[in-house]
């Protein structure tokens, strides 16, 4: 955001010496979407790599309607906590197999787990536009959607059980405000 300084200041100066850092509210700010993938590989006679872990205690806090993807070729595992408040979280193991189980075993896709510590949070929310004379405005977004899957084309992954410990939070409530 620019500062009182900011028309008048020297070429040739640093435009952070005249810029002020500030963080948009949450209606005018557009989500980042964010997708990771272990992919790993699986050779012939070769058990099947490719794991992703999200520990317990960490997080990622995503804007108002984000898309996250977390997905792994082998082995998922999701104890921490993910917000995309109205958004979609996708946790996908679309692989081959996993160190658990040799490759060549059919219909086993991996090892997918959901932890105990794991909160994932798509509930809806409203984003208000702030106003000059204090009414509120702005909208209510209805709350996401929280995908679990298992896929493989090849062994069909008939046989792979998602894993959601006790504890867990798979969240989708309503928007309050």
């Amino acid at each position: 955001v620019a500062t009182p300084t900011s028309s008048s200041a020297a070429t040739s100066t640093r435009a952070a010496d005249h810029l002020q850092a500030q963080r948009l509210p949450d209606a005018l700010r557009g989500a980042a979407n964010l997708s990771r993938r272990a992919g790993g590989l699986l050779l012939d006679g070769v058990e099947a790599s490719g794991q992703l872990t999200m520990e317990a205690g960490t997080r990622i806090a995503a804007d108002a309607g984000a898309k996250i993807k977390l997905s792994a070729n082998a082995d998922l595992r999701v104890d921490g906590q993910i917000d995309a408040a109205a958004g979609q979280v996708t946790l996908a193991l679309d692989g081959r197999g996993s160190a658990a189980t040799p490759a060549n075993v059919t219909g086993f896709a991996g090892v997918f787990e959901v932890g105990s510590a794991a909160k994932i949070d798509v509930s809806g929310t409203s984003l208000v536009v702030p106003t000059v004379d204090g009414t509120r405005q702005g909208r209510v977004l209805d709350a996401g959607n929280i995908v679990l899957s298992v896929t493989d084309a090849l062994s069909g992954a008939r046989q792979t059980p998602v894993h959601v410990a006790a504890g867990a939070q798979l969240l989708a409530n309503g928007a309050q405000d």
